[in-house]
């Protein structure tokens, strides 16, 4: 059963997108500066790194409800400043 109900995002969709995002953003790089930076405490600079992919996905959720059409950043963006 899906959470999308062919209106727009549903919420695997936007946690996909965050996720990518992180990714994107060089996760796999930048392990080794985690590492060195946060020690031992590297599995909590992780876990804070969830909690602020979850509020993405959250945001990413109440933007669609907000505008008429799906889409990315760029799509809310264009419509919700005209």
């Amino acid at each position: 059963m899906s959470d999308n109900d062919g209106d727009g995002f549903g919420v695997p969709t936007v946690v996909a997108l965050g996720v990518g995002g992180i990714v994107g953003g060089g996760i796999y790089a930048a392990i080794g500066i985690v590492v060195a930076a946060a020690g031992i405490l590297t599995w909590f600079a992780y876990s804070l790194a969830t909690v602020v992919v979850f509020c993405c996905a959250y945001s990413y959720i109440k933007l669609n409800d907000v505008t008429e059409r799906s889409g990315g950043s760029v799509s809310y963006i264009e419509e919700l400043t005209g």
